[in-house]
């Protein structure tokens, strides 16, 4: 979910910004609960978080598009088109815009309506993003997805703020499935609300189902071939209002989004399997870098840093640090606690249960051998001999082990120091490419500017030479006519009073 994947879990911009939202209940009609945006808005801090939201998700997705639709849709979509660098694109009703236009029709929340676009706004194989303040049954942004894609536009994300479940909406709907209010997850119930329109008018058939509470009650579909190439749906802030007598109760949950959902081939029905929830796949990654340490451990150490997996990690590390740099006074009780995932306490440890072998271990080769030499001077028969070698050779594999252990954490947490050095690097490095590239820019814009100028200096020369050839070729000929006129006077030296 989109909440987990971008570190958004816990997030307190999610929470101000479901705050902001009011529900009116009977409007604008009797039984529909009103999702009020206009006290978001109003809260220009909140307002800025739900903006950020979005512009954090999409800043380089590489769209060149931001379409929204009227009237809500064109309070988020023009501030997320600037921050992103892309064009804003109106999605008007009938009558609103000049020009020639293109529609397309479609069923929303209290009836029908259509959407328009003006021709030539969109260009073929642009990259779009259909924002709307809400979503309801789907049949707006599918409409939206519908309008871009006949002018040849790729649709990357429809970006909601609000998703509201089918079966909280007080209105009678035809929707192929219904979502149980107790066990509804805000993922299955946007891809459930999304994909109805598309049913009914033949772009998607349903091909199985599952929940993941293992509740057989929500539908999961599969578009047809050639129909609606990408419906994907994002609901960034996405609240699941739940309504009771007495008033309305809002219960917030994580932003949910619903990645490029491909055409198949196949029209058969498909089982979809149910992804593992994101804290599960964090503990694996982490058992696969701690394969010793027990579940339990890993799962607090996980809940203790809020998710963050890098700082589970060191943690874990500093944890294995502890315990080696105290190697010495451990005991192999002590290792089954924190293999048990139980946190030990200094004063409780055992001392090591081994013949003259309990402190002071060797720290190196002819120390061994030393302590072997004189366990077996003092052995007084053969198995005492066997016995003292085994526990001998039992405390070197130990103390190798730990040795191991611990340089492999040091080199693991060395690496990983070294790889955060290499991507804050690589980052600095592209920002720099970035403004690099921002002033190459700038300066080839310069360039053609001058080379217009120079380009316009040129032509104007050419014409000067032209009037400057032009007024030799005249004065030339005035002059012949002066000769003339002086030499035909008969009287040199005076001229025509009318012409001097």
């Amino acid at each position: 979910m989109f909440a987990a994947e971008n570190g958004l879990r816990g997030d307190p911009r999610l929470k101000a910004i479901s705050d902001a939202i009011s529900v009116v209940p009977n409007f604008p009609k009797p039984g529909i609960m009103f999702q009020d945006i206009t006290t978001l808005v109003s809260d220009h801090k909140v307002f800025k978080h739900t903006v950020d939201i979005f512009v954090e998700r999409y800043r380089d997705m590489g769209i060149s598009v931001v379409a929204g639709v009227e009237a809500r849709g064109f309070i988020f979509a023009p501030p997320i088109a600037l921050a992103i660098g892309a064009k804003f694109i109106p999605l008007r009703k009938p009558g609103k815009l000049p020009g020639e236009v293109i529609s397309e029709a479609y069923e929303l929340e209290y009836g029908s309506d259509c959407l328009e676009m003006r021709v030539g706004a969109v260009k073929h194989g642009e990259r779009a993003l259909v924002v709307d303040d809400l979503v309801a049954t789907g049949g707006t942004l599918s409409a939206a997805i519908r309008l871009l894609e006949r002018v040849g536009a790729e649709v990357v994300e429809c970006a909601c703020v609000i998703g509201l479940p089918e079966s909280r909406r007080g209105l009678e709907t035809s929707t192929l499935c219904e979502a149980d209010a107790d066990s509804y997850t805000s993922l299955w119930g946007e891809f459930c609300r999304i994909l109805p329109h598309c049913i009914k008018s033949g772009y998607a058939t349903t091909v199985g189902y599952l929940h993941p509470t293992s509740h057989p009650s929500v539908a999961f579909y599969q578009l047809r071939e050639n129909s609606l190439t990408k419906i994907v749906f994002f609901s960034a802030i996405c609240v699941f209002f739940s309504t009771r007598i007495g008033g309305g109760v809002a219960d917030v949950c994580i932003a949910a989004g619903l990645q490029k959902f491909r055409c198949s081939s196949s029209t058969s029905p498909v089982r979809f399997a149910y992804s593992p929830p994101v804290q599960a796949c964090l503990v694996d990654r982490l058992k696969v870098l701690f394969p010793d340490m027990e579940i339990q451990l890993l799962e607090k150490a996980l809940e203790e840093s809020g998710n963050d997996l890098d700082l589970a990690i060191k943690s874990l590390h500093e944890l294995c640090l502890r315990y080696s740099e105290g190697n010495s006074d451990s005991t192999p009780e002590g290792n089954e606690i924190m293999g048990r995932g139980e946190m030990p306490t200094g004063g409780d440890t055992v001392p090591l249960q081994e013949p003259q072998v309990q402190n002071n271990l060797p720290l190196d080769g002819a120390e061994w051998v030393d302590l072997l030499v004189k366990e077996m001077m003092n052995a007084t028969s053969i198995d005492d001999a066997r016995g003292r070698a085994a526990g001998v050779l039992e405390s070197l594999e130990k103390s190798i082990s730990s040795q191991a252990s611990v340089e492999a954490a040091q080199n693991f947490h060395k690496e990983n120091l070294m790889l955060k050095e290499q991507i804050e690097t690589l980052l600095r490095d592209n920002i720099i490419l970035k403004r690099a590239v921002a002033i190459q820019h700038e300066r080839q814009k310069e360039n053609d500017e001058r080379t217009q100028e120079v380009q316009q200096l040129k032509q104007l020369v050419v014409q000067y030479q032209e009037q400057l050839r032009t007024l030799e070729v005249n004065n030339y000929a005035l002059t012949l006519h002066l000769r003339q006129a002086q030499q035909s006077n008969s009287i040199p030296g005076r001229f025509h009073p009318d012409v001097f």
